[in-house]
């Protein structure tokens, strides 16, 4: 199975002050950390679902601009196919768990694989282009939340420690993954 990986880079990152997907987590922007981990888990490519010029990755339009995370998902469907979606900002994600992503969706008919650790992480997991025509029709009838948009679906989950999962949503988040991860952070 061929997969694209796709990372979340859109957002006003009002909570940060400043574009998270550019902010460095030991010497390398968070952006670029998802895509090192989407490549070793054997993804053929990684694009941005959203994001500034100063991301390096290839674009993909939102179904609906500025519209969220449901809307860049769906235009990556669109654009794309089949996706391995990650957010940018989430610093610890594994090569190894998206592995276990991407493996499990080979291993069923489901119409996604989603990360759950405490509780369900709709922006982690494996979209299978067949799940467009519900997400679509989700959207039309004006459902704006993926994890909304999720119970329209068949699908599976994979268990991940909250820790790799961890969202830096603030500035204040950012200081205590020094702790919490163990990572050089700014």
């Amino acid at each position: 199975m061929t997969v694209t990986g796709a990372i979340f880079c859109g957002g006003k990152s009002t909570r940060m002050g400043m574009d998270k997907a550019l902010l460095e987590v030991a010497g390398t922007p968070m952006y670029q950390r998802i895509e090192i981990a989407m490549v070793d888990a054997g993804v053929s490519e990684v694009v941005a679902l959203g994001g500034t010029e100063l991301i390096s990755l290839r674009k993909i339009n939102d179904y609906e601009a500025g519209k969220g995370p449901l809307s860049a998902l769906i235009g990556g469907l669109s654009s794309v196919g089949s996706l391995l979606v990650c957010p940018c900002d989430v610093p610890k994600i594994s090569a190894t768990g998206l592995k276990q992503i991407l493996a499990r969706a080979l291993e069923t008919e489901a119409m996604a694989v989603i990360a759950k650790s405490n509780h369900l992480e709709p922006l982690i997991g494996f979209y299978s282009q067949s799940c467009l025509p519900t997400l679509t029709s989700a959207w039309a009838a004006g459902t704006r939340a993926p994890k909304d948009a999720l119970k329209l679906l068949d699908y599976e989950t994979v268990n991940f420690e909250i820790s790799e999962v961890l969202n830096v949503n603030r500035m204040s988040d950012l200081l205590s993954a020094r702790t919490q991860l163990g990572l050089d952070l700014p």
